[in-house]
């Protein structure tokens, strides 16, 4: 299992923040993305604040990336959007994939997955310019803003105030 493989490298005492890691090991396990991405998941969801190994984790996930599906993509930004670490190289690692998945693409990505990447960009304080030109490009392929649900509308509509007015607030 891959949480349970992440994990075995962690230090073994309870200390969630990273101290006390002379006993850590640093041997990496062979994991796929799929892996990689549900550790990700697991971390976020148990409030696991190893930050450093957090670090480690993005670093291996964002040299997957540009073999990955959307599906994957997507599961990766939403983790680490939730994780509450911010990390610049995984996002933009995130956004090349999606600019390149999304070129020339024949559907344009759902509204939920604009909505859902405009979040965790937003929860990361990056403004991806190219990025966010895509997805401005995709919403407006998909049908607009009449292709949102209000509640979709008024979350895409939060996290771009965010990225544009973040210094302001």
């Amino acid at each position: 299992d891959a949480a349970a493989g992440f994990a075995a490298a962690a230090p073994e005492d309870d200390d969630m923040e990273g101290e006390g890691r002379e006993g850590a090991s640093s041997e990496t396990l062979d994991c796929e993305l799929e892996e990689l991405v549900l550790t990700s998941e697991v971390c976020s969801s148990q409030r696991f604040r190893d930050f450093v190994l957090l670090a480690a984790l993005a670093e291996r996930v964002a040299k997957e990336l540009p073999k990955a599906s959307q599906e994957l993509v997507l599961r990766a930004a939403a983790a680490y959007s939730s994780l509450g670490v911010l990390n610049t190289p995984l996002f933009h690692s995130i956004a090349r994939t999606l600019l390149r998945m999304w070129q020339g693409a024949a559907n344009p990505p759902v509204a939920a997955h604009i909505v859902q990447v405009a979040r965790a960009f937003s929860s990361q304080r990056l403004r991806h310019d190219e990025l966010f030109d895509a997805l401005a490009s995709q919403l407006v392929a998909g049908g607009g803003a009449k292709a949102l649900t209000p509640d979709e509308a008024l979350s895409l509509l939060h996290s771009l105030a965010f990225l544009r007015l973040g210094s302001e607030f």
